[in-house]
């Protein structure tokens, strides 16, 4: 086992330009702490990852706008970090 490990990490180091990064899961990086090309070392994070499949918003109405609002109703939710990409929530 640990000789096939060794041979992936030789392999990936002497093709660095063929290097992938896979995740436990979907997500949108929210921050990027090196820039393309600059190797990375390890231990050092090179990227915030934020799973986006499930998120809990908090919002403050009026009481004059919470009249027609209710429970479960579909509710379209744009982010100012993410202008292009809203979302449809409960």
């Amino acid at each position: 086992m640990r000789k096939c490990f060794r041979s992936q990490v030789t392999q990936a180091r002497s093709r660095p330009e063929g290097a992938r990064l896979i995740t436990l899961f979907a997500g949108m990086v929210a921050d990027a702490a090196a820039d393309v090309g600059e190797p990375a070392s390890y231990g050092r994070a090179v990227i915030d990852l934020v799973d986006v499949r499930d998120f809990y918003i908090e919002v403050n109405l009026d009481e004059s706008d919470i009249g027609p609002v209710v429970v479960g109703q579909p509710a379209g939710v744009d982010l100012e970090t993410f202008p292009d990409r809203g979302s449809q929530g409960r």
